[in-house]
């Protein structure tokens, strides 16, 4: 017999993890329109120093939209795109550990809330693509 238990669950972690690719594809986009419409704002989140010709800030907010294009196009199948989400996962973390390293320098430690949110959402992505991984 079937398990209904096991296919509800399946199914609420699909919806999750749509949710939570729907949601980093969000953010990489306001994060794109940030960089290019208020750079010095954006960088100075990041406290950072905005480099003299705002044109520099372009190519990474260019990255970024096509970030949240591959997001938008691995929440419409999650299943066909799981790969992707691998990908993402793995970026995720990565850029998550290196931003707690960075959070180590002196006058450096504001980075650890962006490091936070890599982290909350490589594990988001995780824990709901786990369960329905091919």
């Amino acid at each position: 017999m079937f398990d209904s238990a096991y296919f509800t669950s399946r199914f609420r972690c699909l919806n999750w993890l749509r949710a939570s690719l729907l949601g980093g594809a969000a953010l990489c986009f306001v994060f794109s329109v940030s960089l290019v419409s208020r750079p010095r704002a954006t960088v100075g989140l990041l406290g950072l120093s905005a480099p003299d010709n705002s044109f520099y800030l372009w190519v990474p907010a260019v990255l970024f939209a096509s970030l949240g294009i591959v997001y938008l196009v691995a929440s419409s199948d999650v299943r066909r795109f799981s790969p992707i989400i691998a990908v993402a996962i793995g970026s995720h973390l990565a850029l998550a550990l290196a931003l707690f390293a960075a959070a180590q320098q002196p006058g450096a430690t504001h980075m650890i809330r962006l490091a936070g949110v890599e982290l909350l959402l490589g594990l988001g992505h995780l824990v709901f693509w786990w369960p329905i991984r091919s």
